[in-house]
């Protein structure tokens, strides 16, 4: 008879501390959404105060959640987090749904898009319209796909290592954004009432739904460190405490962003806003300040891409432990045990076609 092979858990080592862990939970949700979809909220909610308890509602369900999920990480710490969770709770085949439904959509497509954000920011920020150089955005793009996938593959503590210096780097950006503008905004026009004075619109209830959707969208992804609970230390400790930790520092630097938005500019003006961060700086710093937005754009939408390179391939490392996916799949570094294939095996040429698939739209003429 042959051995029961061991589970992920126990063949991927533990080296992920607690603010590694809480690093991975900032860096994979604060991607591009804090600094655009204030902008479509503001069009749904034309009143600043309820687009702000908007926001502190979506941190309320998220932080809902986090707690709970940290109770069950914590039970159930092993690789492949919330596939995990629905193969004990539901059994195989709603877990073998979910791994494919992630590998061939939704993980494939959030790669993707976020490295073709990061791309055409790293152009903006060397004064580089990505418009008139798509190829070359979309070329910067896949390479930051292929480092991702490059740097997991070595180990987690590397993939980890890169994950916490951007997501301090951003977190800091986000945070002298909004002391910026409440220490120079009075000079410049901001007012305490632009928190209070709508643009006299009606607030429809549909429309305050569709805010709180797009406002979950932007916490998206403080669950996405439990596909790694294989390889946090003490996870029974560090996991519900990094989840809850990574998550509230999340909703805090989201008020202070928002708040900031608003005291700077009116919620008319936020509302009409393509990046609403650039507007944000280029009144308190002019034109300068619009280059630092698109560097911070760049910089978080890497972390994310990082982050979530990191994290979610280990669910199809634990489909391939379980037999629902291809064997070479479950196969660990000798030298890193680490994932071998799955960085670049899996999510890395998905996410590189659909890159390509997008790039086509910008070679049709316009209509």
């Amino acid at each position: 008879m042959t051995a029961t092979p061991a589970k992920p858990a126990e063949r991927l080592p533990r080296t992920l501390g607690l603010w590694s862990s809480v690093a991975l939970v900032v860096g994979i949700t604060i991607g591009s959404g804090i600094f655009r979809s204030p902008a479509g909220i503001a069009q749904r909610v034309p009143h600043p105060t309820v687009m702000l308890l908007l926001w502190g509602l979506g941190g309320a369900i998220t932080m809902c959640g986090a707690l709970s999920l940290g109770e069950l990480a914590a039970a159930l710490p092993e690789t492949g987090g919330l596939y995990a969770y629905l193969r004990e709770g539901w059994g195989r085949m709603p877990a073998f749904l979910f791994g494919w439904s992630e590998l061939v959509l939704i993980r494939a497509n959030a790669l993707g898009g976020i490295a073709v954000v990061f791309g055409e920011y790293l152009l903006r920020s060397l004064g580089v319209d990505p418009v008139d150089h798509w190829v070359a955005a979309r070329c910067l793009s896949g390479g930051a796909i292929a480092f991702a996938a490059v740097a997991n593959v070595r180990g987690a503590n590397i993939g980890a290592f890169i994950v916490g210096i951007a997501t301090w780097a951003k977190f800091a950006a986000l945070l002298v954004l909004s002391l910026s503008a409440f220490l120079l905004g009075a000079g410049r026009g901001a007012t305490v009432a632009n928190l209070t004075t709508g643009t006299g619109a009606p607030l429809v209830l549909g429309s305050m739904g569709l805010a709180l959707v797009s406002i979950l969208w932007a916490y998206d992804g403080w669950a996405d460190l439990t596909f790694a609970s294989g390889e946090v230390k003490d996870p029974q400790r560090n996991l519900p405490r990094a989840i809850i930790l990574g998550t509230l520092a999340i909703i805090v630097i989201y008020a202070l962003t928002n708040v900031a938005y608003l005291y700077v500019n009116p919620i008319g003006t936020v509302a009409q806003s393509r990046l609403v961060a650039a507007d944000t700086m280029l009144v308190l710093f002019g034109r300068a300040g619009v280059v630092l937005v698109s560097v911070f754009v760049m910089i978080s939408s890497f972390s994310s891409l990082n982050g979530s390179m990191l994290a979610s391939p280990r669910v199809f490392f634990a489909m391939a432990d379980d037999g629902l996916f291809f064997e070479t799949i479950a196969k660990a570094s000798t030298r890193s045990a680490s994932p071998r294939f799955i960085g670049c095996g899996a999510c890395g040429p998905i996410s590189l076609v659909l890159i390509a698939r997008s790039a086509t739209r910008w070679c049709r003429p316009s209509s």
